[in-house]
């Protein structure tokens, strides 16, 4: 998707030395948290198996995206991931709203805190403000003055507090655009690895690896990767691995046909050797979001408010 800011942030690499690899602490069940394909707002889904789901009311909003996308109102492509001590969890969205807006324009994040998975409290930052973002502020140059034709991938790390951010840092620069940077630790080699979409060229989900979160990357490589829809568009991938198993499955969203269709495809323990794709199950608009594994306290917990949120409703 085209971006007015030539960024995509990493947000929070204080907590991706961790967070990285998601915190694999789930042993019974899965939380898809994506964007809804419906309009821009957060939305779960609950799973047993990884693949068929059940929606967290109805698939509509778990929270009201305006109170905490405080730029155009809209929060898309959430990211969650738990804390690095566990106790609680952590939530980044870009905040946009093309319906609104009618442009791809991108100018913030939205920094989301919980202790439950349904409360939140949030902080945005709004990058056209600049230097007040920044608590490096003396030595910081505004991301605004880095513009360039092409999408690139940034990194900076946030305060517990999610008060100040450091300066943005290029996380690796290919010499074409990147979007969609999704990273795991793999215990498997020790390596980060790193799912991407390359604006332009052979189309797919690539993946590259480096030995550090934050520098080190390795070009993507061309006989490995995420190539089941042919020269259909894809984008949006997030990893995660199965419960009980050291193998990984693969998620995006292909978005050439309409309907669209969210995928979800095998990968080895190396996340390599793509195979597989077919359709998530039980989902209303599934679209680009992330995965986290579930205990079965939290997985009760939540489909417990779903029946709550349902009555009150009515």
């Amino acid at each position: 998707m085209k971006k007015k800011l030539s960024t995509v942030l990493l947000a929070l690499a204080a907590f991706m030395s961790m967070t990285a690899q998601n915190l694999v602490k789930g042993d019974y069940g899965y939380l898809y948290c994506h964007m809804s394909d419906k309009g821009e707002w957060t939305a779960y889904a609950i799973s047993r198996d990884g693949y068929n789901y059940q929606d967290i009311n109805g698939g509509n909003p778990i929270f009201n995206p305006e109170e905490h996308a405080r730029i155009e109102g809209g929060t898309r492509d959430a990211y969650i991931t738990r804390m690095h001590n566990g106790k609680g969890y952590i939530m980044v969205t870009t905040d946009m709203c093309v319906r609104k807006s009618h442009k791809w324009d991108n100018y913030g994040i939205d920094l989301l805190k919980s202790k439950d998975l349904k409360n939140w409290t949030s902080v945005t930052f709004d990058f056209r403000k600049g230097m007040q973002n920044f608590c490096d502020a003396a030595t910081a140059t505004s991301p605004y003055k880095d513009w360039s034709a092409i999408n690139r991938v940034w990194h900076l790390r946030s305060f517990k507090t999610f008060t100040k951010l450091t300066t943005p840092k290029l996380l690796f620069d290919w010499g074409y655009a990147t979007i969609d940077a999704d990273i795991n630790f793999l215990k498997s080699n020790g390596l980060y690895h790193m799912l991407i979409k390359k604006e332009g060229g052979k189309r797919g989900i690539f993946t590259a690896t480096s030995k550090y979160l934050t520098h080190g990357w390795s070009a993507p490589v061309d006989d490995d990767f995420v190539s089941f829809e042919g020269n259909k568009l894809t984008e949006g991938s997030s990893a995660f691995q199965l419960i009980g198993d050291d193998t990984w499955r693969v998620a995006y969203i292909q978005y050439s046909d309409h309907p669209k269709h969210y995928r979800i495809c095998k990968a080895d323990k190396y996340l390599r050797n793509f195979s597989d794709p077919v359709d998530i199950k039980g989902v209303t608009a599934p679209q680009h979001g992330s995965f986290m594994r579930i205990t079965k306290n939290e997985y009760k917990m939540l489909q417990k408010w779903d029946k709550e949120l349902k009555n009150k409703a009515k």
